[in-house]
């Protein structure tokens, strides 16, 4: 086959030879080189044509960071699709979470990551990174890749590709496919690659085993899904590796989807970061907001903004909304509201203001010509406060659980886990430990409803065990916090409550107050508006060290500079309201209230009480 015949249709048509009597004069446009290097903001892309088109980047280091799989359609104008999935997984892991520290797709490792801080063009096919103890000759050919490695020390040293978890499944030749991590003493292996319209087939030759998640040079790995592939290099040794490309076939993607679960989750980090928000329907109605046991954030002390949208799968040319129930102030609109409806898309979509309280039933109809053509009723929607927590364990599910599960006793607090609403009963969804013991929040609720007497709500985010700097720009905590303050949108929740420091204990103050800020400026500038932090005072980590001066003392600089508003002692919080470093279940109810006593201090003039 050749190389034209495996380009799109347009770029063949670039080189047709056109009248002559036109044209005479006019030379047939050249053929594109089946490889193509070329320099790129100080990195080497490399684009391949063939069956199955590879694109990928090499970084200054001399480490390959991208390397994709396109179809030829995939390609436009020579320019490959960047949206692609990347086979390698750069930046998480190892043993940073981001930079040379960091994983970088394929790289050297001794004790760490290694620069090889000269990389050039060899020729029109190869690029050469080397550094005084490793080298690498990357060869691009358009039916496969190799790599030339060499090991220049006198010591063992790994080559390592850590692969993106869309590499599901992986098989050798005399072995079935097993799923994805794996550890095995396989030299050549086969991967396959869900990467959405087509299942990707890349056969690596040329290493010594594969492994994940696991361990190395002391440091866990962050992001247990992620495989690894390894050459181990002696000392001296040089070694060839290829990567060869393909589709999978039918046959063989039958094969590798029957294994797979309809749902992988990561390993240690609580659900997927992509949630999957179930609507309210019942076929011919489907409403999208809102749903059971959701929270609006009143903008007032009597009312707030309740988005009603959706759309029907009948014809219908109307759609109308009731709100029944007692309101903490003020009066329900009566009878039915018109909401704004676009015949074209079926949808419909409104902003009301509702007096604040709850719950309320909220129902939702269609209608054509006057008929009634569908029906939803969501039985319990509030307009109250709503919080975002995070921190560590103990602004988790990590506390004891008692002899039954700590919930709400008024029946008014509800949980976002990013996924679904529902009554606040502990473990808590959504925190990214995916912990399953007790937590403060049902106490905090109630004590919050008790005194402002309208429905409260908390959307837990936050991972034991993590040191501030887990928060910081970039890392995995500050997306999955992220994410679950862009879901509740701008002014759709009242404040952030920040409790974490016992993993800063032995820090400088320096150190955590800069962290922390940093993190507090990035959150509002990612969610495009000021919401408040509140910071607690959290150093406690046992009987003998029940706090620590320099983590207190930045947390109390945040205070006094105006990043954050003042937080609870939890410190204070000893002797029988500790379980450990956790807390019992009378110091979780004691830890609830006195949160809901910081809130109160904020909240009284904000609200003009």
């Amino acid at each position: 086959m050749s190389i034209l015949s495996r380009l799109p249709k347009f770029v063949g048509a670039l080189v047709c030879v056109l009248p002559s009597v036109l044209f005479a004069q006019t030379q047939p446009t050249p053929a594109p080189s089946p490889v193509q290097i070329r320099e790129e903001n100080q990195m080497w892309r490399t684009t391949t044509l063939g069956d199955i088109v590879t694109e990928s980047l090499i970084a200054p280091d001399g480490s390959m960071t991208a390397l994709r799989l396109l179809s030829p359609d995939e390609v436009y104008g020579h320019v490959p699709n960047p949206h692609v999935t990347n086979v390698l997984r750069v930046g998480t892991g190892l043993p940073e979470e981001s930079g040379i520290g960091g994983s970088r797709g394929v790289f050297f490792l001794q004790d760490e990551p290694l620069v090889l801080n000269e990389v050039t063009r060899v020729n029109d096919t190869t690029v050469k990174a080397e550094g005084s103890k490793a080298s690498i000759v990357y060869e691009f050919s358009p039916t496969q890749l190799t790599w030339t490695v060499k090991n220049k020390t006198e010591e063992t040293m790994q080559f390592l590709m850590v692969l993106d978890p869309t590499l599901c499944a992986v098989e050798t030749a005399k072995a079935d496919a097993r799923i994805t991590p794996e550890i095995k003493l396989w030299k050549d292996t086969t991967w396959y690659q869900d990467a959405g319209n087509k299942f990707r087939k890349i056969r690596i030759t040329g290493g010594d085993r594969i492994w994940g998640p696991g361990a190395i040079i002391g440091k866990s790995w962050k992001e247990g899904l992620f495989q690894v592939w390894e050459a181990t290099l002696k000392p001296g040794e040089e070694r060839k590796i290829t990567i060869e490309a393909s589709f999978a076939t039918p046959e063989e993607v039958t094969r590798i989807s029957a294994l797979l679960p309809e749902k992988v989750q990561r390993r240690g980090s609580g659900p997927s970061l992509f949630v999957d928000p179930q609507p309210a329907s019942t076929g011919d109605l489907i409403v999208y907001s809102p749903v059971d046991y959701r929270v609006f954030q009143r903008q007032t002390e009597a009312s707030g903004r309740v988005l009603v949208s959706g759309r029907t799968t009948k014809p219908s040319d109307a759609v109308k909304a009731r709100f029944v129930g007692t309101p903490r102030f003020g009066k329900l609109p009566e009878g039915w509201i018109d909401l704004p409806f676009n015949p074209q898309t079926q949808s419909f979509v409104a902003q009301l203001d509702i007096a604040a309280g709850g719950w309320y039933e909220v129902e939702i109809k269609s209608f054509l010509k006057g008929a009634e053509t569908a029906s939803v009723k969501i039985p319990r929607v509030g307009v109250g406060e709503v919080f975002v927590t995070c921190g560590q364990s103990n602004s988790t599910s990590c506390g004891s659980g008692g002899p039954a599960p700590n919930k709400t006793q008024s029946g008014l607090v509800s949980t976002f886990g990013g996924d679904t609403w529902q009554l606040c009963q502990d473990p808590q969804p959504g925190a990214r430990d995916n912990s399953q013991g007790g937590s403060p929040w049902p106490y905090f609720g109630d004590a919050m409803v008790a005194k402002y007497g309208v429905p409260v709500a908390v959307a837990i985010t936050g991972h034991g065990g993590a040191p501030v700097s887990n928060w910081n720009p970039g890392k995995p905590a500050f997306h999955w916090l992220m994410m679950r303050i862009n879901q509740l949108g701008p002014q759709g929740f009242r404040a952030l409550l920040w409790h974490q420091g016992e993993s800063n204990v032995k820090g400088t103050t320096e150190d955590y107050y800069n962290s922390l800020s940093r993190t507090i400026e990035a959150s509002r500038a990612v969610a495009g508006w000021a919401f408040p932090w509140f910071v607690a005072q959290v150093s406690y980590t046992n009987p003998q060290s029940p706090s620590s001066d320099s983590t207190r003392n930045a947390q109390k600089q945040l205070w006094d500079e105006g990043f954050a508003l003042e937080g609870p002692d939890t410190d204070t919080l000893i002797g029988d309201d500790r379980d450990g470093v956790h807390f019992s279940v009378k110091g979780l109810k004691r830890h609830g209230e006195m949160w809901a006593e910081k809130v109160g201090i904020y909240l009284d003039p904000t609200l003009g009480l």
